[in-house]
């Protein structure tokens, strides 16, 4: 099966064309299969005419069990010294990226490794600065606007970790602050393009189906708020589907992911 990455091009949103790249599912333990798609990715990002403006990690980011602190050598390892040495236009950029089911496998301290990364790190491309699971980022003059969120925190019953974790009354209060995100995003006449970013799917007619706890509660709130976009991972395939205006989009490691 051959393997690449999403790529994304949004034109009217500035004078020139954004794009970005969208991977999920990339902490894959395969080293030869991680480095032949940090290869291709490199090759078009440095044959691109601007470089991309940032990178969706969308989740699954170390196997298997995610780290366990923020100096744990998985990113280097797995991350830093696989995909931004290849090219300088990846090293950059921003790494806008949201946990997965892997990356709870050493409970809250490994999950919260991931996020404190942001701060703490000795790299400035990692970001996920998430408050109640939400961030949030703009790009092109805010013309395009990323919602980035935790999944596994809202779908909590899909993944023991998460079960044993959570409550029910988490999951709410991050779909609460999901929805603030939204509706600040929607009311800004800058907006012309709104980005919604997770791990688990929504929709998905692939191996694991869709996410009931997120067709409930995050579906009617990308309805509602006018997204394009919903991007994410988890299940390995490419998909794309559209449904009431919003755009379904699975890219996740191990198909073959290529886009426009």
């Amino acid at each position: 099966m051959r393997t690449l990455f999403l790529l994304v091009y949004i034109s009217g949103a500035a004078a020139a064309p954004l794009s970005f790249f969208g991977v999920g599912d990339w902490g894959a333990p395969d080293p030869l299969l991680q480095d032949r798609v940090a290869s291709s990715m490199a090759a078009t990002a440095d044959a691109m005419a601007t470089p991309p403006a940032f990178v969706l990690a969308l989740g699954d980011n170390f196997y298997e069990k995610g780290v366990a602190s923020v100096d744990d050598r998985q990113f280097d390892a797995t991350w830093r010294d696989v995909w931004l040495p290849k090219s300088e236009r990846l090293r950059h950029i921003p790494w806008l990226a949201v946990l997965g089911n892997h990356d709870y496998h050493h409970g809250d301290e490994g999950a919260r490794a991931q996020v404190d990364r942001t701060e703490r790190g000795d790299d400035d491309e990692w970001q996920m600065p998430t408050v109640d699971g939400v961030y949030e980022r703009a790009f092109a003059r805010h013309a395009v606007r990323v919602v980035a969120f935790d999944a596994c925190l809202i779908a909590r019953r899909e993944e023991a970790a998460t079960r044993a974790l959570y409550t029910d009354d988490d999951a709410a209060r991050a779909v609460a602050a999901l929805e603030r995100a939204l509706a600040a995003a929607h009311a800004d006449a800058r907006t012309r393009w709104l980005l919604v970013v997770a791990h688990y799917p929504v929709l998905s007619v692939g191996e694991h189906g869709d996410t009931p706890a997120l067709r409930a509660s995050v579906q009617p709130l990308l309805e509602r708020y006018e997204a394009d976009a919903y991007l994410c991972g988890h299940t390995h395939t490419l998909q794309h589907l559209e449904m009431r205006g919003v755009h379904w989009v699975l890219a996740a490691l191990s198909g073959i992911v290529v886009g426009a």
